[in-house]
């Protein structure tokens, strides 16, 4: 789950490059870099500099194909019913 959190995040800001300590603090992931980032199966997911990361090709797909599915569903779930009130 932490990967698609991170997807998420990085799909944000896509096609900006972002830094570790701006990821944890938009995912609430403490230590994302040995967490997420480090990860070798992540890693293909990713984009990387010196000290930023982004979305790579393919991770821009894991979010459009796994992730952005689950945010729809998300969405739909909480919208309120039309005339209704909360």
């Amino acid at each position: 789950m932490s990967v698609q959190l991170t997807a998420l995040a990085l799909f944000a800001y896509y096609p900006e490059m972002v830094s570790k300590y701006e990821l944890e603090q938009v995912t609430g992931i403490d230590d994302i870099f040995n967490k997420v980032l480090k990860q070798t199966n992540n890693k293909k997911y990713l984009r990387k500099t010196d000290d930023t990361f982004g979305l790579s090709e393919e991770g821009f797909a894991f979010f459009m194909e796994k992730v952005k599915p689950l945010v729809d569903a998300a969405s739909q779930d909480s919208q309120v019913p039309n005339g209704g009130e909360e």
